[in-house]
């Protein structure tokens, strides 16, 4: 089980973003809702150039997110093949995150084990 939390950050999430009447459960957005927030989390993170990051809810509040970085297809027989014909990105970091949102303003918690 994961207990520790090895750092904490709160970000207000790009404008335009987040911002449903509801969440996932039904429950107004805002002040301790449980709404899903795998997509602003996935807006937020910090991210070097060409990754990609896909959050998953795990758990009320808890999140699994993947930071997806492009392999270099060098090493293929046919290194042409681009896209969804293969897979070209391996997943370069995961991190469990404990994610609340209250007033707009976005806290994220990252779990270390």
């Amino acid at each position: 089980m994961i207990d520790e939390v090895d750092e904490s950050l709160e970000v207000t999430p790009p404008s335009g973003g987040g911002k449903s009447a509801a969440g996932a459960d039904g429950k107004a957005a805002g002040g301790g809702s449980n709404e899903d927030l795998s997509k602003d989390l996935a807006r937020t993170l910090a991210r070097d150039p060409m990754e990609q990051i896909t959050c998953r809810r795990v758990g009320d509040h808890h999140y699994r997110c993947n930071w997806w970085t492009p392999q270099t297809t060098a090493g293929y027989d046919n290194p042409s093949m681009l896209g969804s014909l293969v897979t070209t990105s391996r997943i370069s970091k995961s991190q469990f995150i404990h994610a609340t949102k209250s007033g707009g303003k976005l806290t994220i918690k990252v779990k270390t084990r």
